[in-house]
């Protein structure tokens, strides 16, 4: 199977704050949702609906996009979709001052999205020019190598259960009944999620 698809974007539907387009690959492709979307190099957005032979891309600009990023500064933030041509930076450090042309990279901090893939630059505004026009997509690929967001979700409940696990039959805590009632709570709940 391959890693990356070059996909047809075969409708970009523009509304006063909604955009996203519809490539023509889903299921039937190993297309699932929250699968990162790129234009050459660049985030353009991800994958949030899938059918068997077409999928929709939610774009970084749409009004419901937000997304963990870096800056070259070393600043993290959220990129936040307007419903315009430019996203917006959010939850900036305190002290931040926003200045032009900083580059702005997906963190990688939620799973999803590859650490480092370029998006855009800084305006003194605190928004962001797109290295990608959304509005003149006409071929995209989907990065198959990344993990929807519920596998990463489920891999980190594992690795805590697997943790309390350990924690309550460590000999340190057999000797006290509390904190090993304690442990069997903790247990009861996380496999009850």
């Amino acid at each position: 199977m391959k890693n990356n698809f070059l996909n047809k974007s075969v409708l970009l539907i523009i509304l006063p704050v909604l955009k996203s387009i519809i490539i023509n690959r889903g299921s039937s492709s190993g297309i699932a949702k929250g699968m990162p979307v790129l234009d050459g190099n660049y985030l353009v957005g991800r994958i949030v609906e899938t059918n068997y032979l077409s999928s929709r891309v939610l774009l970084l600009n749409d009004l419901n996009s937000r997304i963990p990023v870096t800056l070259n500064q070393g600043a993290q933030a959220i990129l936040s979709g307007s419903g315009t041509k430019n996203p917006i930076l959010e939850y900036l450090p305190e002290d931040y001052e926003t200045i032009e042309d900083i580059n702005v990279f997906a963190s990688g901090k939620d799973g999803i999205f590859t650490s480092g893939t370029p998006i855009g630059i800084t305006n003194t505004d605190g928004t962001v020019d797109l290295f990608i026009d959304p509005n003149q997509l006409s071929f995209v690929t989907v990065n198959l190598n990344v993990q929807n967001k519920d596998e990463v979700i489920e891999e980190i409940m594992l690795k805590r259960e697997q943790k309390y696990e350990a924690l309550c039959k460590s000999e340190v805590l057999t000797d006290n009944q509390t904190i090993q009632d304690n442990c069997n709570q903790i247990l009861e709940i996380i496999s009850v999620q």
